[in-house]
């Protein structure tokens, strides 16, 4: 019982247990006399009909918006509603529905390094002040379980619109897999600006002899992360970071079917996340405004 609602056990409490001595009753399941005691009224259609909006916002975006999103999402609805976000956090706390959230881990920077070149190294110290579509892209790989073992992913995204670019995956982390990634970013984006920047940390597989020809051939300027500094490459960390947070857990799955879910869940991110960076607007939409 004390697995159910508040309202709930209140309501179980007044229908099946009058005879027992209240203060006992509270004790037991875990609430309040003032609780008991309440007598809540009922609620207008029109209120049951936007808390029932609320909750379905919530379901349809596979519960990974918090009552921010749910607020933007609801206003940017076909049928827009104007809801505040104390109205929805109600909903959500008494239907017990919590958006998925995973502990952010806090980076430290070392020392800032006083090497000339290894500064200059990084293009574009401030990334978030780029705001032309696909001028700064941000690259990097994560490691994800299947079955099996672990595969590794690599993607890219576009730092003005928080797309994600390109993106392949492969059983190991050499050079070959960055390169498929670049090469798919490339193709799905032809038109980039003179000047385009791609930014990675310093691992081998970016580094590479075989990645700097590409880079090259492409036009691309490369742009490197400072030693000991993970937030210079910030926008691919965090997605990452919500990747692991929002996707469907692949631990169990076989590694095809752990593949399908990487893609399937980039194209959902990119058509119908809506992202606090880029004013509540998904990827998509925030590329098509930017490049007009």
């Amino acid at each position: 019982m004390l697995c159910f609602r508040p309202q709930e056990r209140v309501e179980f409490a007044k229908s099946d247990l009058k005879e027992y001595p209240v203060s006992e009753v509270c004790e037991i399941l875990n609430i309040t006399r003032a609780a008991y005691y309440y007598q809540r009224r009922q609620p207008s259609r029109d209120k049951i009909a936007l808390e029932q909006r609320v909750i379905n916002c919530f379901n349809e975006h596979h519960e990974e918006y918090g009552k921010k999103r749910i607020k933007h999402a609801l206003a940017q609805d076909p049928q827009p509603v104007m809801v505040s976000l104390s109205f929805i956090a109600r909903v959500l706390r008494e239907n017990d529905l919590h958006a998925k959230a995973g502990r952010k881990k806090t980076k430290k920077d070392k020392p800032e390094p006083t090497d000339p070149e290894i500064k200059a190294r990084n293009l574009i110290q401030d990334k978030y002040v780029v705001q032309m579509p696909n001028y700064l892209w941000c690259f990097d790989n994560t490691e994800l379980p299947y079955r099996g073992g672990k595969f590794y992913v690599c993607g890219g995204i576009d730092v003005a619109t928080r797309r994600v670019v390109g993106c392949s995956w492969g059983l190991n982390q050499r050079s070959p897999l960055a390169i498929a990634a670049l090469m798919d970013a490339c193709g799905r984006n032809p038109f980039r600006p003179i000047g385009a920047v791609y930014h990675s940390d310093n691992g081998g597989c970016f580094k590479s002899k075989a990645m700097s020809e590409t880079l090259d051939k492409m036009h691309f300027r490369r742009s490197l992360s400072r030693p000991g500094h993970p937030m210079d490459n910030q926008p691919i960390e965090s997605f990452w970071h919500t990747l692991k947070t929002e996707m469907p857990d692949t631990s169990q799955m076989s590694y095809e079917k752990a593949v399908v879910t990487v893609f399937e869940y980039i194209i959902d991110y990119n058509a119908n996340r809506i992202h606090s960076g880029i004013d509540y607007v998904t990827p998509n939409e925030k590329y098509k405004q930017l490049a007009g």
